[in-house]
């Protein structure tokens, strides 16, 4: 069964994404960063049909009482090694 606050999650995290990139999204996944609170690992598909085209986000300290602007400062976009990564296993660009 699927967790609502995951959904909500979700939806608020597409549209940092999507306001911070100019994209519509057509899937997002995410992970939460273990040792950093209200860090995420994102990784975000444009083109469904294209699974291997895929762009990788890190948002630290997301805060879901924010505006979508606020917490689109709180964005990077970065290159994971592997999905889902584990904390520490970014390379910035």
């Amino acid at each position: 069964m699927k967790n609502t606050n995951d959904d909500t999650l979700i939806d608020n995290l597409k549209k940092v994404i999507e306001e911070y990139s100019g994209y519509k999204l057509q899937k997002i996944l995410f992970e939460p960063d273990p040792l950093i609170s209200e860090t995420y690992a994102i990784r975000t598909y444009y083109n469904i049909k294209k699974p291997k085209e895929f762009f990788d986000w890190l948002i630290i300290r997301y805060n879901p009482n924010d505006t979508v602007e606020e917490n689109s400062h709180r964005l990077e976009e970065c290159e994971f090694k592997s999905w889902p990564p584990k904390s520490g296993n970014i390379r910035f660009f």
